[in-house]
This record gives C-alpha cells, structure tokens and sequence, in this order.
C-alpha cells in the first residue's frame, strides 16, 4: 500500500509534464502559425461577435449560451437549440462569458487554448500507450504526427474552426480509445474502462453525432456476445475484452442519462437530438423549394432524396418519416448511386470547406486527402492483421473500426453531405492506423492464448 501511493504520484506528474509539453507546442501551433485569410481573429473576437453567425451553428451555440449565461439555463423561446445540439459547447462559452463578459476580446483564443489543453490530454494518453511498444524518444514523437496532416490543425486548433465546438467532441472520443486500449494490457482495467465510457459520452455532449456511436458500439457488442455463444468457445481473453467494452458501454450510457431523462421531461422522449426529424422533412421537399430557403447544401450534398427519387411524395411533411424509410428500402439501388456519385466531391474537397464543397482543391489537399485514405485502408486492414495475430488489442481496435463504419454509413443515408462529416473520419483512421501499426511491427502486445 504504502508503495503504490508514491508511484501513482510519480506516474501523475510524469503525465502532467508530457501534458504541459504538448500543450506549450500545440499552443504554439494553434496561435502563432499563420491562418488562413477571412477567418476570425483569435485575438479580437469577443463573444458577442460570435453572434454575426447566425443562423449558422457559432451564432446558435452563442444565442443559447448567452441564455444559459444570464438566466441560469436556456429559456422557451431558445428551446430549438437545445433540440438540436446537445450542451456541451453552450455550458462551455456560457462559462466564460460568466468569467469573461461578452466584450473580451480574446474570448476566441480562450477556446482555441482549450481545444490545445484537451488535445494536449489525447497526445499525453497516446504517449501513455506508446510507451510500453517502443522506446522514450518515439513514444513521445509519435503522437505529434496526428497533427502532421494540415486538416487536423485547420479543423481541430484554428479559431474559425473551434467555434463550432466538434473539436471537443473529437477529443474526448480519442480518449475513449485510448484509454480504453490501454485496459487491454492492464492487470485492472476497470477504472481505465470507466474512464474510456466517461470520455465517450462527454464526446456526445458536444456533438449528437456520436450518441450514434455510443449507440454502435452497444449494438456490436451485443453482436460480439451472440456470435461467442453461438460459437460457444469462451476463451477467458475474449470475456476479459468483452468485460471491458461491456464497462465502457454501462459508463457511456449512465453519462448521456441525464441530458435523456432531460428530453424525456421537456419533450416527452428520451431522444438525444431532434435534428433527424429536420432531415426528414427536407427529403420531402423539391430542388426548387430547398433552393429558394437557402438549401443549397442540402441539394449538393444528397438531401432531399425522398421527393427526388419519388416525387408523389413532395410536400408531404406530415408524412415525411414514413416516405423517407419507404422509399430508401423501395429504391435502395437509385438511393445509394446518388448517394455515392458525389461522395468523391467531398471527400477530396479543400481543407478551406467545412459544408459545401466550393473552394478549389489544391495538391496538398489532394495528396493529404490521398493519404487519408490509405489511412482508413490501413486501420480497417490492421485490426484483421492484428486479429489473425490474436493481439490483445485488436477485439477493441476491430469493435471501434465496426462501430465508425456503421454509424458513418447511417449518417450519409440519413442527412445530406458536409465536408466536416468527413474530417472526423480521416483523423480517427490516422490514430487507428498509427497505432496499428506500431503494433505489427514491433510485435511486443501481449497474445490472446
């Protein structure tokens, strides 16, 4: 007793000096690198100029924060925002506008720092996992290279791109994945599993995409305990990992239970988000009628396919959930053609876009968006590899990949595309397949038997 005190001490500064460390460079990186023209400036942008977003997603996250700011929580007539982001990013900025005021001048750099110091976090727990497969020096440089792609600093660092709140969505997931790579080799991993399923549903509370992920990772784990009994082989090493992707799952869900019992109170249903009846909805509506509300976006990026693919079902909004299914299981050919005719667009789009694919691609952009797809190639083939080497990690490496995969298929059936649907997934395959990796080649994870 007496001696594990010191050392968990030890191990906590240790992890705080690589944490100060990868803050003071991504700091740096984030604030003194020049960027691009026409973004906001960092430096001068109060929180009150936020406003000139909307109706965009900063100047609604600014409306319901300066709510929750002055009277403690959102009023009626702003209930729309939370229906449709969950509070997250609105707790955040309404904390430092109650620190800061709404004239600060520097309240967009105080994001950007906390966007640094949670990524920091992510760096510091990738070193933790890195540490025991190869030597100090690599463990601590590898994980810079998650911000060696120019997509990661643009999305993730920048202050136009913070104001939108995903990068803390995406952090707090990567720490999920982490942490819960590192239960795999601990003797305990328990506490690591609650803080892998903590980290993962604080994820969904920024953005609502990954409660769907939350929601994919239950669905296949429940496949993976069907498919063990079926096989009826329970090798202990498959319950350890299933243990620990059954705490995560339990944590996630025990984290995203008040903002349910939340919706189920004010708005009769445990729903995360409402934004999916908005989809639908869209889909019933004509080319014409979208373009003349300003839905451009959504006509580019594959919406309104329901009225499209079938137009007896045009303007029936009353109806819209029922012809959307309708018709994606009718016409599934039709319905996935057009929806994957366009997806190049966006997946080889400039780094510059986050809806609409509009600004000219350069090389760079196009031989990182390359990249980023031998990335995805190498992490899906990795956890096979590492599957067939019977690896401790890869159980979890394979029930994440399956997880991302699924969930993103559902999101581009349901909602029209963005070029911020894709940035997630570029950057989750770099760590995946980083990590991958690192763990073929240096051969040192422990076997499944």
């Amino acid at each position: 007793m007496t001696s594990a005190a010191p050392s968990r001490k030890g191990s906590t500064t240790r992890f705080m000096f690589v944490w100060l460390c990868y803050f003071l460079i991504l700091a740096a990186y984030a604030t003194l690198v020049h960027h691009p023209a026409g973004q906001v400036d960092a430096f001068a942008t109060t929180a009150r100029d936020l406003l000139k977003f909307i109706p965009s997603d900063p100047g609604s996250f600014m409306t319901g924060a300066m709510d929750i700011a002055k009277n403690g929580w959102i009023s009626p007539e702003n209930n729309w925002i939370t229906s449709f982001w969950p509070p997250g990013f609105l707790l955040i900025e309404a904390g430092l506008i109650k620190l800061m005021g709404l004239d600060a001048p520097y309240f967009v750099l105080v994001l950007q720092l906390l966007a640094c110091a949670a990524w920091a976090a992510v760096l510091g727990q990738f070193h933790k996992v890195l540490r025991a497969l190869v030597n100090a020096p690599l463990a601590a440089a590898l994980p810079l290279l998650l911000f060696a792609p120019p997509i990661a600093r643009a999305f993730l660092l920048e202050p136009g791109r913070v104001i939108y709140g995903e990068t803390f969505s995406i952090a707090f997931f990567f720490l999920g994945v982490l942490f819960a790579l590192q239960a795999c080799a601990a003797a305990r991993p328990r506490k690591l599993a609650i803080a892998a399923g903590v980290s993962i549903g604080i994820a969904a509370y920024f953005r609502s995409q990954f409660e769907l992920f939350v929601l994919g990772l239950t669905f296949w784990l429940l496949v993976a305990w069907l498919w063990s009994i079926v096989r009826a082989k329970h090798r202990p090493a498959k319950g350890r990992w299933m243990g620990i992707a059954l705490t995560l799952v339990i944590s996630a869900h025990v984290v995203m239970a008040p903002w349910r019992i939340y919706h189920q109170v004010t708005m009769g249903s445990p729903k995360w988000v409402y934004t999916e009846t908005l989809s639908f909805s869209t889909s019933v509506m004509s080319r014409e009628h979208l373009l003349s509300q300003g839905g451009e976006f959504i006509v580019e990026g594959g919406g309104g396919l329901t009225c499209r693919i079938d137009p007896t079902t045009c303007g029936r909004i009353g109806e819209a959930p029922q012809l959307f299914v309708h018709t994606l299981l009718t016409h599934p050919l039709e319905w996935h053609a057009i929806k994957f005719g366009i997806i190049g667009k966006y997946f080889y789009a400039s780094q510059q876009d986050l809806g609409r694919a509009v600004t000219p691609a350069t090389a760079l952009d196009t031989v990182t968006n390359i990249l980023f797809l031998i990335a995805i190639i190498v992490a899906l083939w990795m956890g096979i590899a590492l599957a067939r080497r019977r690896s401790i990690y890869a159980p979890i490496l394979n029930w994440t990949n399956a997880t991302i995969v699924s969930a993103y298929y559902l999101i581009f059936m349901v909602h029209q595309y963005e070029v911020r649907y894709f940035y997630f997934g570029k950057l989750y395959a770099t760590l995946i397949a980083l990590i991958g990796l690192i763990l073929y080649f240096t051969r040192q994870n422990q076997q499944t038997n």
